[in-house]
This record gives structure tokens, sequence and C-alpha cells, in this order.
């Protein structure tokens, strides 16, 4: 028979039992889940520290070690850190052990007595690893790690010592090196995130290198299908008997006006280029017929008197380019249409060579483009990169003090964190 603080008799739990209970209560109200149980913070700020016992029991690990409140109570008297009230209704944490401040230095001696432990089964329960770590030190906190969204466990975690000392021992002890015949990986905690950052650096950097070959590969692509012309046979009229000093470079631009003026009444005008030296141009026309300039011809050599088709005084003759010449000419021309596009995409501006781009067929002037492009300037709006501190790369669990969830959705009490 035990007795309590107010003088009350009550049975004492079983020594087994008891040492059960004060192990996890204590971890409710420790060091390291305190500071991250939300709920637990909220309870404590109702009575000046106090927790109803009943209220204790909405922890399911708790709940399933005794739900008797006696009994609880009175395992509880013999704990350091836990202080029992004299009604043994309500528990709280010693005042006179005051929580280490809540600061990264804080957090950050923590992940030095921490180590990361993978290779465990997925169906491995908490309380065989906390048997299997409890011969190797005197252990804080364990935290199973689970995969984003999901409870399953992902056969890893993260072990935390009294001491740094513990941790380093515990990862250097080749008898702790299996769990059920499994090989375990070990590392400190803070040499897995060394190597995880890396990890992850590696990857980001490959998946850029990938999307920066796809873009490429996309543009290259873009280039070829959407700014090369389509081949179309016989729409290049090629007319002959334009005077040379109408062709000049004072005169070239209003006589390619007039010109496409001229032809516009019996067939739309896409390109007029000139030939150099020569009294000659090529005209392309906008259209996807086959054979086009050759009717367009016709129409112009029928409306004109007695056939003969005059253009300012001079009279034209003209003929229809065809196999390598016409061949040629879509070349040069998609060539010219390339390097424009090359130019813009890289920010340049100018006039080009080539047809569609500057002097036509033989590098004669012609109607060139000019490409507008390029970056003007102006303030770098790059983004820039946030440091967490604690927070776990690849899965929900966070290294720092996390938001827990208030409520159990299966049964409305506290959430639980798989831990001692």
């Amino acid at each position: 028979m035990a007795e309590t603080e107010n003088g009350h008799e009550s049975h004492a739990p079983p020594p087994e039992l008891a040492k059960k209970v004060i192990e996890q209560v204590e971890y409710y109200f420790g060091d390291i889940n305190l500071p991250r149980d939300k709920f637990l913070q909220d309870e404590i700020k109702k009575e000046d520290g106090w927790v109803p016992l009943t209220t204790m029991l909405k922890f399911n690990r708790l709940k399933q070690l005794c739900d008797d409140i006696e009994q609880l109570a009175n395992a509880l008297h013999d704990s350091l850190l836990i202080h029992v009230s004299q009604d043994n209704t309500k528990i709280r944490r010693n005042p006179e052990i005051p929580l280490p401040e809540n600061s990264l230095e804080y957090w950050q001696e923590v992940k030095n007595r921490t180590v990361y432990v993978k290779g465990f089964p997925a169906d491995t329960a908490l309380d065989e690893i906390q048997e299997f770590v409890k011969p190797h030190g005197p252990v804080k906190n364990i935290l199973m790690r689970r995969l984003k969204g999901e409870k399953t466990f992902k056969g890893s975690v993260f072990i935390t010592f009294a001491d740094k000392e513990s941790a380093q021992k515990f990862v250097q002890n080749d008898e702790a090196k299996e769990f059920k015949g499994q090989e375990l990986y070990k590392l400190m905690q803070m040499d897995y995130w060394t190597k995880k950052n890396q990890e992850n650096k590696q990857k980001r950097e490959e998946a850029k290198a990938l999307k920066q070959a796809k873009n490429k590969e996309t543009q290259d692509e873009s280039k070829k299908s959407v700014y090369a012309p389509i081949f179309v046979k016989g729409i290049i009229l090629q007319v002959q008997g334009v005077p040379k000093e109408k062709l000049d470079s004072e005169n070239s631009k209003e006589t390619i006006k007039k010109l496409k003026e001229f032809f516009q009444p019996y067939g739309e005008v896409a390109f007029i280029a000139l030939v150099e030296d020569q009294d000659k141009v090529d005209i392309r026309f906008k259209t996807t017929e086959e054979n086009y300039a050759a009717k367009v011809w016709d129409a112009v050599v029928k409306a004109a008197s007695d056939g003969n088709v005059k253009f300012e005084d001079a009279e034209l003759h003209a003929r229809v380019l065809e196999g390598e010449e016409e061949q040629r000419y879509w070349a040069d021309f998609t060539k010219g249409k390339l390097a424009k596009i090359e130019r813009i995409s890289q920010g340049g501006r100018g006039r080009g060579r080539g047809r569609g781009e500057g002097r036509g067929r033989g590098g004669g002037r012609g109607r060139g483009g000019r490409g507008r492009g390029g970056d003007r300037g102006g303030k770098d709006n790059s983004n820039q990169r946030k440091h967490t501190v604690f927070k776990d790369s690849d899965d929900e669990e966070s290294e720092g003090p996390p938001v827990k969830k208030t409520k159990d959705e299966s049964n409305g009490g506290p959430k639980e964190a798989e831990v001692e």
C-alpha cells in the first residue's frame, strides 16, 4: 500500500508498469517534446502548468499503459520531473527544472546528439526500436519518419541521446549494426543533413540541366517547325528588265514598293529580293498553291497592251524559278530566316544577310529585316533563397519545433508523436 501527498492510500502499480508510466509522461513534458507539442502547451497555460490526468489519458500510448487515475498518480510520485497535485488528479512539470530556451542554438545542440538510422522493416513498432536502442545509452527521443501525407513508416528514425558522446558511440558500435538480420545505416544527424543537402543540390543541378536541354531541343524544333518556310513549288517569279539605275541604293526601296503595287492586283506579293548587279528581281507570292507564279504572270501579260508588259516605260520579261535555282532560293531563305531568329533569341538586333534579311541572291540589296530583341537591363528580379534551419528535406517531419495537430482524426484525442 502507498500513501499519497494528501494522506490517501491506494494500491501502487507494479514496478515495471510504474517505470513505463514515468518514462512516457516524462517524455510528454520533456525538453524535446513539450516545446513542439501545441496541444500540451495550450493545456499547461490553463492552470499554472497543471494538467488533469483525465486529459493525459487522451494520449493513446499512456492510456494503453494504464487508464487508472490513482495508479498513474502513484507511479508519478517517484518522478523528479513531474509533480503530482495533492488530490492526485493533476500533474505538471517541476517548476524547478525549467525548459531550455527555445532557440536555434538549443535545437542545434539537439542535432549534435541525434543519430539518423535507416534499415528498419516497415512493420517495426516503436517499442521494438526502444528496446533495441536502450542498452546503448540514455535516450531522450525517438522519431519514426513517415512518408509525406501517409502514416507508413519509411524505415528510418532520428534518435536523440542525452549527450553527444553516447550518440557517437552508438554510431560507431558494431554490435548495433543489425536489426532482425537487416543491416542498419547509421550517421550523426549533422552528417546526414550534409550528405542529404549535397544529394539534393546534385539532383537540382541535374534537373536544371535536363530542363535546359529539353528547352533547347524544344526551341530548336520550334525554329524548324514554326519559322522554317513551307517549300511550295512554282511561286517564285524572276522578273527581268527593270532598269539598273532604279535598283541602286538610292532608288531600290521605292522601286520595290512600286513593283509590289504593280503585281498586287494579280497575286499577293510576300517578298521581293534583288539580284545583285542585274536588272532582275525575284518575287515570291504569298500562297500555298503550286505553280501560282505562272498563273500570275499569265494574268499580267493578258492585261498588258499587245502582250507587252511595261513597268515605267521598261519592258518586263519573266520566268518561274525551277529545279536547282528554286531549291537554292528556298535554302538561302531558310538559312537567313533561322539566323534572324537566333539573333533575336540572343538579344541581337540589326539587318541580316541573305533572303528575307538583307541582300538578295548574290548579296544584292533587298528589303532587309531588323530584328528587335534583347534585354534592356533593369533590376535583377531573381528569387532569393530562404534558409530554413529545421526542415526535413524529404518528408513531413521537422528538425525543430513543428506545430503539431491538436486532435487525432481517429479518436478526437491529441495526436501523439511516435516517440519514447
